[in-house]
This record gives structure tokens, C-alpha cells and sequence, in this order.
């Protein structure tokens, strides 16, 4: 392939966070975990096993128990735990014992030892050597006290995406970059790729080589049944296999085996800051779902209603940036209960957050709170909240002790809880007598204000202001039932800003406590949208009875500014939402 000879300096040293928080998240109705969980530390007595949570592809990193997992041969995992080993990387040749730790892969009959790579404090990067066979097994981590093991499943083939940073309710900057002629530039917000032109998603799991792995391999052409959709659109492959790459911000040297990529076209009339990626193996396995940027002339991207190339433009070169949010949402849910029928519930609520992050955190992600317009994205988690391995916790900001939001039928006041922290405010109704009021509804269409009276100790004291639009109708709601994964689903819908946006979202909770939710983008003028089968194919198989949901929203959002926020947004969202099954 031999594309280039490693990746550009602007691709190094990548941080992600989420100081936004997913819209879908503050919906709350799955209740699915949007804490971000709390990193294993090395055990502080010596004599303690080596503890091993699960493993996982350390590109795609899904969760075991979603429908994407699976490691192939010659693959990077990631062994989340601790030993009592210290930190340490390995150099070539690459061996199989790291500092008194080894990992021994028992699968399809055979045991094999992993090569090892690093160890830190939370976790063992290794290679799973290409002879590997496939089939259910274990994975046992040794240390000098002693041994513990993790299930893992071998496959063919299943291409994970390397990431910046994120959270468990939104996808994390893909590690890519723009091919061209005149010198091959790492993919950003103000670097983007255009239609037409070859971009490379580093990744790991594009199949066995029988290159040594125990030393640098160079870049390979491998086979595989692969499809890549970026921007929901399916992309032409020109190659895959061994990069031959390292990834400096990810510690992974130049060389080191199972660090692949997928080269392939950007298609025609694909745009935005947040443009989604995803590569399906054999028509079933879904990888995580990452962003790009993709502008028509190469110039800074921009996503019109969310961000514009001037807001890009003008972060800072370096240091913290704080942001707050108000984001106040009106839902309708419809679920069945025989023999009661259809119930409606209706849920008003309103949230609010401030929080300082690292400027490249937010500048790779622009807070991940929406995707660009045709994208979707898959976030996952699980109960005990182990959804990442590699989030950031930001800094949460004093904004004063309460927060007022008036509309056109009542005020509610969102009270500070904590250091930093806010209480919800809610209000619900029903058409059921089993359901009765609790507060009084106050998302209504109409003008909004927002004001934390003198402020904190971190944001001063402000004013916003926002017209609630007239929510849209979901027209084919009624129609849709359970939802055949391998099918995706369609929803049409009237209404809603001209030149507004619609959210279609889902989720769906699995066997073994296992959840992942969906979230796609469209223009409010389009009336209807495909969310394709690389999304709900994703999501694992409801397991309870209406054991997941469908909904449809629309957004509007205005600016606000404050001493102390480098920027205020606040935000609506209105639709609908109906609990059904993922099959």
C-alpha cells in the first residue's frame, strides 16, 4: 500500500470528551448509564491477583455481549484490570511475557500466548498472535500471584476503529487521514476531507498476516469481506490490511502488528464535523461507529444550526475551554400494556451543566452532542457502567445556586445539588388514570428565558433566551412495530423547521445487562429517514417485552454568553417516543 510512513503530526497526542453530554442521554427513558465509569486501578496489596474485567478489541473496544464483538486473529485487545505488574511497554521483538505478566489465549482447542505490548495501571494492550483458531474461549492473564481469566471470542475477521476519546453516549473522533497528492494531512476540523478524495480509518482486526509479528511488519494488502459507510453512505474500498503505522497519542510504536486501516473514497455529497464512520464485516459484524470531517474544498468544516466554521476557527490554540448548557425537552411515549392498550405518557424536563475541558478535547469532538446531517451513531454501555475504558472527566463548574427557567405557562428552578451539579426539573401526564400528573407541564411552543441570578463562583451571572418551536407530527409512528435489525427501519414525520434538524434515536437492552442506543440526524424539510441496517444491527436484542425504543424529536438551540463560559448554549427538543422490540 504504502501510503505513507506515519501519521501526521496533528493526528498525535488526540483527546476526547463529551462537556455537551448526548441529547439522547438527557432523555433519560432507557435509563441507560451516562456516568463515566470510573477507571481499575493496580491492586495497593502486592499479593493480590491480577483482576480482569473483560476483553476487548482495542480499536473498536465493544463491549463482550453486543452484537460486534469478536476478535480476529492478528488483532490488538485490550485487557481491562490490573495486576501487580508496574507500568511498562515492550520494544521489538515483542514477547510473550511483559515484566512478569503473560496472557495466554485458549481457543478452537489450543491455548496460545499473546505477544505482549504495554502494561499500565488499568489495563494490558496484547496481540492475539494470526495463528490464533476460532471459537469460544478464555483469555488468562498470569502474573507472579497468580492467574485470572475473561471469555473472549475468536473470528475471521471484525475491523475495529481507533478513537480519540469519548463517553458511553457518543462516538469518538476517528485516528484518519486525508491522501493526496501534495502530502497526506491527518483528518480535522479544519483539515477535512472532501468528496472524492481517498481517506485511511486506522483500526485493528483486518485478518491474520504471515508477516513475524514479534517485529515491525510493514504495510499489507489483506483480504476480507469488508463495506464501510461514511455519512450513512456506502464507500468504495481501495485497500485493507497492515498498516504498518503507529499511533504516538495511543502509545502504539510504528510497525506494530495489528494496527490496520481501511483506505477507501469519501462519497459525493457527504459534509459536516461530525460525519459518521462505520465498517461492517461480512454483512453482520458492525464495528464502533466514529466521526470524520468532510468539507467540499478541504476548507474548515462547519454543520449549519450546530456549529460554523468560524466557531471552529476561533477555539484557542491551547488550554481549558468551559461550556454550559440548558436543554429543556417535551416527550410523548407510547408503550402497550395488555389489557390496557396504548398508554401515553407525557414527559416534560429540563437539565443544565457547566463544565471546563481541555480545548483539544473539545475541539475533537465539538462536545459531541449532535452528528452531521445523513450520520448516525451507536453509543453503548452496560449495568455496572463499564461502557469505556478511556473517558475524561471534566471539571464541573459553580454557575450560582439555582438556575430559573421561565416559558409561557410556568417557571421551574433547577436548584444546585453539589459542587457544580443541578437538580433536573420535571413534569409528567398521561391518558391514563394508572399515570396521574405529577407537576405542571412547562416545555411549551413559545419564547423561553434562562437566568442564574448573580451567579457562582465560576459563571457569572447571565441571561438566555429561546423560541420554542411548534413540535413535528410523527406520521408512520403507528405503523412501526418491532424493529428486524437486520432490516433497519424507516420513519416519515411532517412538520418541524424548515431549515431545522430531526433526531431519530433509539436503544435497546440486551442479555447480560448489555445496551447500546442509536442516535441519526436528518433535515426537518426531508420528511423522512432510513436508519440503516449497520445501526440497528448494533444493538443487541431486546430481551424484555418492549424492551427497547424508537423516538423522533426536533431541536432548536440559541447562543448565550456569560463571564466565565467560552460558550452557552440552550437548547429544545420535542417529539415522540414508543417502546417496542429490537428482533
Amino acid at each position: 500500500m504504502d501510503i505513507y510512513s506515519k501519521i501526521p503530526s496533528e493526528v498525535k497526542n488526540g483527546r476526547r470528551n463529551d462537556p455537551i453530554g448526548s441529547l439522547i442521554a438527557r432523555i433519560n427513558i432507557m435509563k441507560l448509564s451516562s456516568s463515566i465509569p470510573t477507571l481499575l486501578v493496580a491492586s495497593a496489596c502486592l499479593l493480590a491477583q491480577p483482576n480482569i474485567r473483560d476483553v476487548r478489541n482495542a480499536a473498536g473496544n465493544l463491549n463482550p455481549g453486543l452484537p460486534g464483538y469478536g476478535i480476529a486473529p492478528g488483532s490488538l485487545i485490550s485487557i481491562a484490570g490490573s495486576t501487580s505488574s508496574d507500568a511498562q511497554s515492550a520494544s521489538f521483538p515483542l514477547t510473550t511475557s511483559l515484566n512478569g505478566v503473560s496472557v495466554k489465549i485458549s481457543a478452537g482447542g489450543q491455548d496460545v500466548d499473546a505477544l505482549m505490548v504495554s502494561i499500565t495501571s488499568s489495563r494490558i494492550l496484547a496481540l492475539v498472535p494470526s495463528q490464533t483458531p476460532k471459537g469460544t474461549g478464555t483469555v488468562k492473564v498470569t502474573d507472579a500471584n497468580g492467574t485470572s481469566s475473561a471469555p473472549i471470542i475468536i473470528v475471521d475477521r471484525n475491523f475495529g476503529i481507533f478513537t480519540q476519546k469519548s463517553t458511553s453516549t457518543s462516538a469518538g473522533a476517528a485516528f484518519a487521514v486525508n491522501l493526496s497528492d501534495g502530502g497526506n494531512t491527518s483528518n480535522t476540523l479544519t483539515t477535512p476531507a472532501m468528496p472524492g478524495q481517498q481517506i485511511v480509518i486506522l483500526g485493528s482486526g483486518a485478518g491474520p498476516t504471515t508477516q513475524d509479528e514479534t517485529n515491525a511488519v510493514s504495510d499489507e494488502s489483506l483480504s476480507g469481506d469488508f463495506a464501510l459507510y461514511i455519512g450513512g453512505q456506502l464507500a468504495t474500498i481501495t485497500s485493507t490490511g497492515r498498516s504498518g503505522l503507529g499511533v504516538d497519542a495511543l502509545g502504539l510504536t510504528a510497525g506494530l502488528a495489528g494496527v490496520d486501516s481501511i483506505v477507501a473514497m469519501v462519497p459525493a455529497g457527504v459534509a459536516g464535523c461530525r460525519v459518521s464512520v462505520v465498517a461492517v464485516t461480512s454483512g453482520k459484524l458492525a464495528s464502533n461507529f466514529a466521526t470524520i470531517s468532510v468539507s467540499p474544498d478541504g476548507s474548515t468544516c462547519s454543520d449549519p444550526g450546530f456549529i460554523s466554521a468560524d466557531d471552529i476557527n476561533n477555539l484557542p490554540a491551547s488550554g481549558t475551554y468551559n461550556v454550559g448548557v440548558i436543554s429543556m425537552t417535551r416527550f410523548t411515549i407510547s408503550f402497550t400494556q395488555p389489557p390496557l392498550g396504548t398508554i401515553d405518557i407525557n414527559s416534560d424536563s429540563a437539565v443544565t451543566s457547566y463544565q471546563q475541558v481541555d480545548v483539544n478535547d473539545f475541539r475533537s469532538t465539538l462536545g459531541g452532542s449532535y452528528t452531521s446531517m445523513g450520520s448516525c451513531v451507536v453509543y453503548f454501555t452496560t449495568a455496572d457502567g463499564s461502557g469505556l475504558d478511556n473517558a475524561v472527566v471534566p471539571k464541573l463548574l459553580d454557575a450560582g445556586s439555582a438556575i430559573t427557567l421561565k416559558g409561557p405557562k410556568a417557571t421551574v428552578v433547577m436548584n444546585r445539588t453539589g459542587a457544580g451539579e443541578y437538580a433536573p426539573a420535571s413534569a409528567t401526564g398521561s391518558n391514563s388514570p394508572l399515570f396521574p400528573p405529577q407537576g405542571t407541564p412547562f416545555v411549551d411552543p413559545g419564547a423561553f428565558d434562562a437566568n442564574n441570578g448573580g451567579g457562582g463562583a465560576d459563571v457569572k451571572g447571565f441571561t438566555a433566551n429561546l423560541t420554542n418551536p411548534t413540535p413535528l407530527t410523527w406520521t408512520n409512528q403507528a405503523k412501526i412495530t418491532d424493529v428486524t435489525r437486520t432490516d433497519g427501519v424507516t420513519v416519515t414525520w411532517t412538520g418541524g423547521a424548515s431549515d431545522g434538524a430531526v433526531i431519530i434515536s433509539g436503544a435497546s437492552s440486551g442479555a447480560g445487562k448489555v445496551s447500546a442506543g442509536f442516535a441519526c440526524t436528518a433535515p426537518a424539510s426531508a420528511g423522512t429517514f432510513i436508519v440503516p441496517p449497520a445501526v440497528t444491527l448494533s444493538l443487541p436484542a431486546s430481551t424484555a417485552n418492549n424492551g427497547g425504543i424508537l423516538i423522533l424529536f426536533t431541536t432548536a438551540s440559541s447562543k448565550f454568553t456569560a463571564q466565565g463560559l467560552d460558550q452557552g448554549l440552550f437548547t429544545s427538543s420535542s417529539g415522540s417516543a414508543k417502546n417496542l422490540n429490537y428482533r
